[in-house]
Order: C-alpha cells, then sequence, then structure tokens
C-alpha cells in the first residue's frame, strides 16, 4: 500500500515533536541560533528582487490566515447557533427569565448631549458626570 503526502508529512511532525521532547534547554537554543544565523546569512545574498518576493509571499500567506481564522471564527458561530436553535428540549428561556427594562432613554446632558434611561438616576437627581460635568435636572 502506497502512504499518502499527509501521513508522511504527519509522521516527519510526530518524529520532529519526539525529537524536541529529548531536546534540553541547552541544545534548543544551539538550535534555534543556527536557524537564527541561517536565515541572517540568507537575507544577506538576496537581491532586492527576492525581498520583494518574499515580502510579497509573507503578505499573502498572513492575509489567507486571517481569512481562514475569521471564517473558523465564523463558521463555530454559526454552529453554535444552528445547535442552540435546534434545542427542541430545552424550555423557551422568555418563560423563565423576567425582562429587565432600563426605562426610556429621555434624559439628556445639557453639556454634552449624552442620552441617559430614568434608571440612572442617583439619589441626589443627578447623573454620572458623563462630560466632567454634573448633569443637573
Amino acid at each position: 500500500m502506497e502512504s499518502r503526502p499527509n501521513d508522511k508529512k504527519a509522521a516527519r511532525q510526530a518524529a520532529w515533536r519526539r525529537r524536541l521532547q529529548l531536546e534540553t534547554f541547552e541544545q534548543s537554543n544551539a538550535r534555534r541560533a543556527r536557524r537564527r544565523e541561517q536565515y541572517r546569512r540568507r537575507l544577506n545574498v538576496e537581491t532586492a528582487e527576492q525581498t520583494a518576493a518574499r515580502r510579497a509571499a509573507q503578505r499573502e500567506y498572513e492575509r489567507l490566515r486571517r481569512s481562514q481564522n475569521r471564517r473558523a471564527g465564523w463558521a463555530a458561530q454559526f454552529e453554535a447557533a444552528l445547535a442552540y436553535n435546534n434545542m427542541s428540549d430545552v424550555a423557551d428561556i422568555s418563560d423563565t427569565v423576567a425582562t429587565h427594562n432600563c426605562g426610556s432613554l429621555r434624559l439628556e446632558c445639557k453639556h454634552c448631549g449624552a442620552k441617559f434611561f430614568d434608571s440612572e438616576r442617583f439619589v441626589n437627581s443627578s447623573l454620572s458626570k458623563c462630560c466632567l460635568q454634573s448633569f443637573e435636572l
């Protein structure tokens, strides 16, 4: 039976993880230093065109990664919403939770125009200092 490329990649990654687990702190630092030095050398001999191409590839990679992360987040939210909507055995939440009402949004600060609910009134008939001015009714 012929192994697929993904199987080979998974086997290489598993071997690499095992090797990293056996590595000491000093060995890890030495390996990282070698990799940094190799990267610096490669960048030093890079032409302007190669630099531009590398940076364009990096930008494209980051754009795709962000796009995939957004899609994954949206997919998770969508699946959660579907799961919530499909819960037939759960009682309707509106039957068990009381509605909270802050009152009307009719009070306004004469200094900055910020609007307040009736329930935001304090004992002394003033509201919070929205614009560092006391709001007196």
